[in-house]
């Protein structure tokens, strides 16, 4: 054989071997693109699979809810401004809220009324508060009333007692003595203690009816813990019924 075909021979082996070669190389390049390409959508996909999801949308506040609210918060602040006026004390499971009344104001007859709060409820309670002393110029001394006339702004309204529940004490020494009754108020004593709160003039006549009595006309000081108490008492109220 020529030398020159065996040349010939040996260059066209060594051309195909570089083609195979290339072609392997590049078969092999474009696998590894794929496979990078494919675990690229993979992890992809996994961090969307992981990513939380989205919260669902809340349903918008409605403005009734809203004003529903508002008003919660505004009874309850008022609640705690009116509290916050009076004295607190506890009695066993009972929570008193009153002005400090005094046992030995000054000669007269007193419409007082106080807050219990207990774990079924909550009371309002009037205090019909009569003291005398041997120096009132009044000389009513004993009176024993079964009646209570309160006048608001000319209207008068009359509560009736039972003379077994009036509470008497008198001093040891005789100076001075005491009658009252403490009773729960109902809604038409609520309403008429709230009148009587806020008017611009009101009285009350404590007496025994045909016998004795004995006049006060409240002043701005009693009309407005009167009415703060029965504010507070509403208040309470709607709390504890909600």
């Amino acid at each position: 054989m020529k030398t020159s075909r065996i040349v010939l021979i040996a260059v066209l082996c060594y051309v195909l071997l570089i083609a195979g070669g290339l072609g392997a190389y590049f078969l092999l390049k474009g696998e590894k693109s794929v496979q990078e390409a494919r675990e690229s959508v993979k992890a992809a996909q996994s961090l969307q699979e992981e990513k939380p999801a989205a919260p669902e949308t809340m349903p918008k506040e409605t403005e009734e809810e809203r004003q529903k609210k508002a008003a919660a918060t505004a009874r309850e602040n008022r609640i705690e401004e009116l509290k916050s006026h009076m004295q607190e004390r506890q009695k066993g499971d009972m929570t008193y809220y009153t002005f400090g009344y005094s046992d030995k104001p000054a000669p007269g007859v007193y419409l007082r009324p106080f807050i219990i709060e207990t774990g079924s409820g909550v009371l309002l309670k009037h205090d019909v508060y009569y003291y005398y002393t041997i120096n009132d110029p009044a000389g009513t001394n004993w009176i024993f009333g079964d009646h209570l006339d309160i006048t608001a702004d000319g209207v008068t309204e009359t509560e009736a007692f039972d003379p077994e529940k009036l509470h008497k004490f008198m001093a040891v020494n005789a100076e001075s003595l005491s009658e009252n009754y403490v009773l729960t108020a109902d809604k038409t004593i609520v309403a008429l203690l709230k009148r009587a709160g806020n008017a611009k003039k009101a009285n009350i006549r404590y007496y025994k009816r045909g016998e004795k009595e004995r006049y006060h006309t409240l002043t701005a000081e009693e009309k407005k813990r009167i009415r703060e108490t029965v504010e507070l008492y509403e208040l309470m109220k709607a709390e504890e019924d909600m």
